[in-house]
C-alpha cells in the first residue's frame, strides 16, 4: 500500500479540488497527456498526474502555454528570489544557531575557486544548455545526479536575472531554471552583464533544489 501513495493521493486530490485538464509537452519533448492543473504559480504550474504532483517551469515550457497561464517573467525572478532567499536565511540559521554542526548534511552555501585542472576537464565535456539540463532533471532526477551531480560542467543559456541571495552571494538566473552562483569578488565583474544576454558558465553542478539546478564556484567561460 504504501508504494501506491502517490498516486492515491493525487486521485484523491483530483476529487477534492475543481482541476482543469490539458497536454502539455515541454520544450524538451517531455508530454504530459490529459494532467489536471492543480495551481498556477509566478514560476510554473503545478500539474496532478496519475503517479503523483509535479511542478513545471514556466522558462522549460513553449511560449503558447507560458501565454496561456500567465507567465510573467519579471514576476518570476522576483518569486523564485524570494524562495531561495527563504531557504537561504533558513540554512544559515541551521549554520549559526543553536543547533550549528548537530546535522551533518547541513552544509554553508558560498560560492569559492575552481582549480585550474577541474576548468580544464571542464572544457573537454560538451556545453550543456540550461534548459536540457533541467529537462534531465525533470525527466529523472536520480540519473541526472548521477551523471553530472558534483562534476565541473560548461552550461549555456540566457540570462534570466542578476542579483545576490542574502549572504550576499552574487548569482545569475539562467532561462529561470538554472542559478549560477559566483564569489563575493566577482560582483563588479557581472555588474558588466544584461538580462537577455547569452553567456557559457563554468561551475560546479549541485543538483536540483526548491524546483531549479543550482551550480557554484562559477565564473563565466569561453
Amino acid at each position: 500500500m504504501k508504494c501506491c501513495a502517490p498516486r492515491a493521493f493525487a486521485l484523491l486530490l483530483a476529487y477534492l479540488v475543481p482541476l482543469t485538464a490539458d497536454d502539455i509537452t515541454t520544450l524538451a519533448g517531455k508530454e504530459y497527456k490529459g494532467v489536471r492543473i492543480s495551481r498556477t504559480e509566478p514560476d510554473g504550474i503545478v500539474v496532478v498526474t496519475d503517479s503523483g504532483i509535479e511542478k513545471l517551469q514556466f522558462g522549460l515550457l513553449p511560449a503558447d502555454v507560458q501565454k496561456k497561464y500567465g507567465y510573467d517573467p519579471a514576476k518570476a525572478a522576483k518569486y523564485q528570489k524570494a524562495v531561495y532567499d527563504a531557504y537561504i536565511q533558513r540554512t544559515r540559521l541551521e549554520n549559526e544557531g543553536p543547533y550549528a554542526g548537530t546535522n551533518p548534511t547541513t552544509q554553508k552555501i558560498e560560492a569559492s575557486s575552481l582549480t585550474t585542472s577541474q576548468v580544464e576537464e571542464a572544457k573537454t565535456r560538451p556545453i550543456l544548455n540550461a534548459k536540457v539540463l533541467m529537462g534531465a532533471y525533470d525527466e529523472n532526477e536520480l540519473n541526472a545526479d548521477a551523471i553530472v551531480k558534483g562534476k565541473v560542467g560548461r552550461i549555456r543559456g540566457t540570462i534570466t536575472d542578476i542579483s545576490r541571495d542574502l549572504l550576499g552571494i552574487p548569482y545569475i538566473m539562467l532561462d529561470d531554471c538554472v542559478r549560477c552562483a559566483f564569489e563575493k569578488a566577482d560582483t563588479e565583474r557581472l555588474s558588466s552583464l544584461s538580462k537577455g544576454q547569452n553567456v557559457i558558465v563554468i561551475g560546479q553542478i549541485d543538483g536540483k533544489s526548491l524546483g531549479i539546478v543550482s551550480v557554484r564556484k562559477s565564473f563565466i567561460g569561453p
